[in-house]
C-alpha cells in the first residue's frame, strides 16, 4: 500500500511537496494533536511533525510518526531527511501528482478552452485538479519545484 501522511500545521510547504510527489497528504491547520493522532491511526497515515510533544504522544498512542529536526528550516532539507529515512521517493511523475492545495488527483489536459485562460503561455499540457478545479502548468515556478526535488535527492544520496 502507498504511504499516506498527515502533516502538522508547521510544515505546510512540506505537505504541498508531498502532494506534488503523489502522496495522499492531509494538512489541516485547525486540528488538535489528538485529532491528528486519531486520523493517523484510523486512516493508516504517518504523522510528520516538528512538535516533539505531538511526536511522543503519537508514538505512545500507537500511531506512526516522524519527528523533523528543529534545525531543518527549509523544505529541501526536510524532504532530504524523509528520503534518507525511507519514507518517500523524490521522483516526480505527473501521472501520480496531487493538487498541492486540496490533495485532489490531477488530470492531464490538452483542452483548448484552458489555453485561453493562459493565452501568453506556450504550454500545451495542463494539469487540472479533479476536486477543486485548479489548473497547473509547467512554468518557472514548477521548474523551481523540480530543482528543489533534485537538490534534495542529490543531498540524500550524497550522505
Amino acid at each position: 500500500m502507498e504511504k499516506r501522511f498527515i502533516v502538522d500545521c508547521m510544515l505546510g510547504n512540506v505537505a504541498r511537496y508531498l502532494r506534488i510527489l503523489g502522496y495522499d497528504t492531509l494538512y489541516e491547520i485547525d486540528i488538535s494533536d489528538d485529532e491528528i493522532i486519531e486520523k493517523a491511526k484510523k486512516e493508516d497515515r504517518i504523522i510528520i511533525t516538528k512538535d516533539n510533544l505531538l511526536w511522543k504522544k503519537a508514538l505512545s498512542d500507537g500511531a506512526n510518526a516522524f519527528l523533523v529536526k528543529k534545525s531543518y528550516s527549509n523544505t529541501k532539507d526536510i524532504l532530504c531527511e524523509l528520503k534518507k529515512n525511507g519514507l518517500i521517493s523524490l521522483k516526480f511523475s505527473p501521472h501520480n501528482s496531487r493538487c498541492p492545495l486540496c490533495n485532489g488527483k490531477l488530470m492531464i489536459s490538452i483542452n483548448q478552452p484552458l489555453l485561453k485562460i493562459h493565452k501568453n503561455s506556450e504550454m500545451r499540457v495542463y494539469f487540472v485538479c479533479q476536486s477543486c478545479g485548479n489548473i497547473y502548468w509547467i512554468g518557472k515556478h514548477f521548474k523551481n519545484i523540480l530543482k528543489t526535488l533534485e537538490d534534495a535527492e542529490y543531498e540524500a544520496n550524497r550522505t
